[in-house]
């Protein structure tokens, strides 16, 4: 039987009260069998507790995630930047045969004298237009490859997209023209980007090959001036990259072949990426020098820049920096091989996943062109024969097949609210407990080392017996 003192411990009024499932039974069992029956539930439970809320807490430390894929149907889409170059860095009609040979060395790695590059190409006395162009030549027979200002002559004397050039283009059924155009430089030389302002995008709102973006360009293969003898590009026709406002173009890495002589259909389907950064994820959004936003194309393009300035002292044309313009020739003995470095990942680049980005993958097609009305037409128009139409007529149609976007996000498998959900969701179910609980166990904690200390400093009391008197010892004695 428990005495009066023991009936109000403070393990018994925890027990008896605290909303922990099992304890007052245990207090309560009628006999031992019982109450061994409810002691072991308990133990049981708890350990059952503790495994899962060991295996969850493991769960969220392994950082483990999810892929969430949303397809998306709108009235309309933001249409991508389209950026079109030539596989012709200077155009034969446009320079003198002085010019030509200044930038000799950046075409076949090698200074000519004008008799020594007529010998080399088979050219005739003076370099021939090709028909229906014009073009500004200026004769500058005093310059030399070592001062000539590479971006002013590929500008001027390659690719463009003016209306000599550019016989068709339209967007959504309206027409545009050369100022519709935002032009950049690449390996390639001249590149001309359509729908490049991210803060105004156009957008496609009827799916198809109408309404998206279209143009007919006239490459000029009679001009090219590159050759296979000093590996120089021997394609003809255009290289098209799609991709978001966002990017700088990377023609040479990510761009797709057009050829003259047919219409090529290029179907677009946008998809927009969300990654997590570390632990989560791999994703990294760095600050970039000479962009905004940090994308990929940005990263690769400043780190093929620092490399080329450290190992040749000066920046190309078609990359960002402020070192001293590189020249024809070192364009051609330095600067390429170099870059052949980079992507062969002998030279590193440390450019990590974007968080965000939106990519669009294309699908291309082709059908033969002309017909008979449009070779007329352009006959009619432009004077253009058959054959020329073949081998110069670039025709390019850029579309939404259908107005849909996906979109992949990187979700953690487990956050922190999920986690404690899980835990509340545990301890109840195996111990009854909730957020309450922990406050009464934390009250009785707190009640039993208060309780200790005070006993601890409480000084001790001696209690001392009087003497017995005389007279009682003689009352005892008698």
């Amino acid at each position: 039987m428990l005495n009066e003192d023991e009936k109000e411990t403070p393990e018994r009024e925890f027990a008896e009260n605290t909303s922990l499932h099992g304890f007052n039974k245990v207090l309560i069992s009628p006999n031992r069998g019982l109450r061994t029956m409810w002691i072991l539930a308990i133990l049981g439970s708890s350990a059952g507790f503790l495994y899962m809320a060991t295996t969850m807490v493991q769960t969220y430390f392994s950082y483990d995630t999810i892929c969430d894929v949303k397809l998306s149907f709108e009235d309309k889409i933001t249409f991508p930047a389209v950026t079109i170059c030539n596989y012709n860095r200077i155009d034969s009609h446009k320079v003198t045969l002085e010019e030509w040979s200044a930038l000799s060395p950046l075409l076949y790695g090698t200074y000519m004298d004008s008799p020594t590059l007529q010998a080399f190409l088979g050219l005739p006395d003076t370099p021939t237009a090709a028909p229906n162009t014009t073009a500004n030549v200026t004769a500058t027979s005093s310059a030399s490859s070592a001062t000539l200002d590479m971006a002013d002559a590929i500008l001027t004397k390659g690719f463009d997209v003016s209306p000599a050039r550019l016989y068709v283009c339209h967007f959504g059924g309206d027409a545009c023209t050369q100022v519709n155009f935002t032009h950049s430089f690449s390996e390639y030389g001249n590149c001309f980007t359509f729908n490049a302002d991210a803060a105004g995008p156009l957008s496609q709102t009827i799916p198809g090959s109408a309404s998206g973006f279209q143009v007919a360009i006239n490459v000029v293969a009679d001009s090219y001036t590159e050759t296979i003898v000093t590996g120089g590009q021997t394609e003809v026709g255009l290289k098209v990259q799609v991709h978001d406002q966002s990017e700088p173009p990377m023609v040479t890495t990510c761009g797709i072949s057009i050829a003259p002589g047919m219409h090529s259909f290029v179907s677009v389907k946008r998809t927009e990426y969300l990654s997590h950064e570390p632990p989560w994820g791999e994703c990294r959004d760095l600050q970039l020098e000479y962009y905004s936003t940090y994308t990929l194309p940005g990263c690769s393009m400043e780190c093929r820049s620092r490399h080329v300035q450290e190992r040749c002292g000066c920046t190309p044309y078609f990359l960002p920096g402020t070192a001293t313009p590189c020249d024809a020739s070192t364009l051609f003995t330095c600067v390429s091989p170099v870059l052949r470095q980079v992507s062969e990942g002998v030279l590193p680049c440390d450019c990590p996943l974007p968080c965000s980005m939106t990519k669009y993958s294309t699908s291309l097609s082709f059908s033969a062109w002309p017909n008979q009305f449009t070779r007329d037409f352009y006959s009619t128009r432009f004077g253009l024969g058959t054959e020329y139409l073949r081998e110069n007529l670039v025709v390019l149609s850029v579309y939404y097949e259908d107005l849909s976007s996906m979109k992949i996000s990187q979700l953690k498998a487990m956050d922190a609210g999920q986690l404690a959900s899980n835990m509340g969701g545990m301890m109840g179910l195996f111990i009854g407990a909730s957020l309450l609980t922990l406050l009464e166990v934390s009250e009785y904690l707190g009640l039993r080392f208060a309780g200790f200390f005070s006993r601890k400093q409480r000084p001790l009391t001696v209690h001392v017996n009087p003497a017995p008197s005389l007279e009682t010892t003689k009352k005892d004695s008698n």
